[in-house]
């Protein structure tokens, strides 16, 4: 029986599939369309081309991680249905991304530094997210958006272009309160799901 792998999308870090395989949860790392060359002691973890080129026969995904990919993907239905194979019933599938949902999106919008237009290829909202999961058979474990920089880069952004338009409760809390105003108001959005940075943890249907 294949030994139970978990896959990192996009992989950019060799410490982060390092210590994937430091910890023996998974007997298998893999990391995938990677920018992370295999290690040159013949190593601790794997790397694969793409998705397309792993076989269901030839190894068991218990977890797949995706930071900072949905936004970049072109496919994003593709994506799902090759994680969806790939994953076994009850596996998890870990992600973060930015979302429009986010204060600092919704705020600024066209004046947004934190807007690539060839690296940002969709901008989901919560229920964009919510709706792409369920349709791909993914219950929500946890949905938080635990982002610390919102409200921060609202404010650079006023203060580098005074002409923004803000709405007068924003334009208030922006221009006229101080840090300790702003720092509670960054936990706010915290709290209420209002910050751009967001993590999800979903969990395949099915029982393992």
């Amino acid at each position: 029986m294949p030994k139970v792998a978990i896959v990192d999308l996009h992989s950019k870090y060799p410490a982060f599939l390092e210590a994937l395989a430091k910890s023996a949860t998974f007997p298998r790392v893999i990391g995938v369309e990677s920018r992370v060359s295999l290690p040159k002691d013949g190593g601790t973890y794997e790397v694969a081309s793409g998705l397309e080129s792993l076989a269901v026969a030839d190894l068991s995904v218990g977890a797949f991680t995706a930071f900072e990919c949905l936004e970049r993907e072109g496919d994003l239905e593709s994506l799902l249905r090759h994680v969806v194979r790939l994953l076994q019933p009850g596996g998890l599938l870990f992600l973060t991304t930015i979302t429009w949902s986010g204060f600092d999106l919704q705020v600024l919008g066209e004046h947004s530094k934190n807007l690539l237009p060839l690296t940002h290829l969709n901008l989901l909202s919560l229920e964009g997210i919510r709706r792409l999961l369920a349709r791909h058979g993914f219950d929500i474990v946890e949905l938080s958006t635990p982002g610390q920089l919102d409200t921060e880069i609202v404010v650079h952004a006023v203060a580098e272009d005074p002409a923004i338009t803000l709405s007068p409760f924003v334009d208030e809390l922006i221009r006229r309160r101080d840090e300790h105003v702003h720092r509670a108001f960054q936990e706010f959005l915290q709290e209420a799901l209002l910050s751009s940075h967001v993590r999800v943890v979903a969990q395949k249907e099915g029982v393992a």
